[in-house]
């Protein structure tokens, strides 16, 4: 009965709205109540898989046309003259843009192959970038590519509401702040963890907007960045940090970091999971803020005694961190529970069990004879696979039952 009183609040709403009139409000209802809405149920799950099979097929496949493209213009790269190459690379990017527009936003006749051909003009664009400065001999960083790269295809994202795109823009973004930290910067764990909360606080800035889609891969993928960081100082015993040293994109990702903190207080309590938002990053900024702090302790320790292990302060440390780590995932989960958010459940569920893992054979399995720790292992690994598993899909089950009811 919860999905009719659904369908009631909906259709009451757009008899206000003025979409339908009484008429056709009270012959909508009618028909659905003789019937229930278990066919509807039914239908608007097939209808969501067969979508996303589209959507998946179509975005395949303009990955494999930009991947062609690429490949025959690079393998002819001598043979082909100059004017063409140009003609080549500016004109595939612009027809791709072009058809994605008219499908998707235009005649809205195929907006998932709108989305493909979208995908596939911005990775055309980032050939075009990189081979035209080849052309002209531009001697030009990968960083710097990367970064205009970034700029190009960003304002597509949204001048044509493509989250395919944004996806892509972020990958781009992570991949020029991982080629800007280069070995003479040096590796940054923390600058990519501060990175990751500032994504998560741009997903806030989405969702009172016509792009509020759009919060939940940002946030998604700041989770992810942010969850890595973590796990990676806990799983290389905070090693990273000896090596740490600061830029000036740190300090700008740490002050965007505290204004997303800020930006969750103000919505503290205003909506379903918006609590379980602030705890989590809460929680992740302060992490972040301590790896900061204890920096300079980490790297006045001996190389041996750290490498050891055995210090009380590293111990102490790790400890916390996994408390840290673990809240942070339980935080993820029940924010993505309340909010009927799927994908902040299967990150919390990864993270999660792989938390247990790193714990199991970081503190049991050296005790157990070895035989004896393959074979439970082994039953761990199944056992408790097959359960995560369950209870996860029960999980989202659960979530969109909600969204129907």
């Amino acid at each position: 009965m919860a999905a009719i009183d659904w369908l009631r609040n909906e259709v009451g709403q757009w008899v206000r709205d003025g979409i339908i009139n009484d008429n056709q409000a009270n012959s909508i209802l009618s028909r659905y109540e003789r019937r229930g809405l278990s066919d509807v149920e039914s239908k608007g799950v097939e209808e969501e898989k067969t979508s996303k099979v589209v959507s998946a097929i179509a975005i395949v496949g303009a990955i494999l046309i930009g991947l062609g493209v690429i490949l025959f213009v690079g393998s002819n790269w001598q043979a082909i003259p100059f004017p063409l190459k140009l003609l080549l690379l500016f004109g595939s990017t612009f027809a791709s843009y072009y058809l994605g527009w008219l499908f998707r936003i235009e005649r809205k006749t195929h907006p998932k192959v709108g989305q493909a051909l979208i995908l596939l003009g911005s990775l055309l664009a980032g050939a075009t970038i990189f081979l035209t400065a080849q052309i002209f001999n531009v001697e030009a960083n990968a960083d710097i590519l990367l970064l205009l790269w970034f700029i190009a295809i960003s304002p597509i994202t949204y001048l044509l509401e493509s989250k395919p795109n944004l996806v892509l823009s972020l990958l781009v973004f992570t991949a020029w702040l991982i080629s800007y930290n280069d070995i003479e910067h040096g590796i940054n764990l923390l600058g990519y963890g501060l990175y990751g909360l500032t994504l998560y606080g741009i997903g806030y800035l989405h969702e009172k907007t016509k792009y509020s889609s759009f919060k939940t891969p940002y946030q998604s993928f700041g989770i992810v960045s942010t969850m890595f960081v973590f796990y990676s100082m806990i799983l290389t015993h905070l090693h990273p940090l000896r090596y740490f040293k600061t830029f000036w994109i740190d300090y700008l990702f740490l002050i965007l970091a505290i204004l997303t903190v800020v930006a969750s207080a103000i919505q503290f309590g205003r909506g379903v999971g918006k609590k379980n938002e602030f705890a989590w990053n809460a929680t992740a900024l302060v992490g972040m803020i301590s790896f900061w702090l204890i920096a300079p302790t980490i790297q006045s320790m001996d190389s041996s005694v750290f490498h050891s292990q055995d210090t009380s302060s590293i111990k102490l440390f790790l400890v916390v961190y996994h408390i840290v780590f673990f809240v942070l995932t339980l935080t993820t989960l029940l924010s993505g529970y309340y909010q009927g958010i799927t994908s902040f459940i299967n990150i919390g569920t990864f993270f999660l069990f792989v938390q247990l893992l790193h714990l199991y054979f970081s503190h049991i399995f050296d005790f157990l004879p070895k035989s004896l720790s393959l074979i439970i292992t082994g039953i761990i690994l199944l056992v408790g696979g097959l359960y995560v598993e369950k209870k996860r899909r029960s999980i989202i089950r659960e979530v969109r039952g909600r969204k129907i009811g």
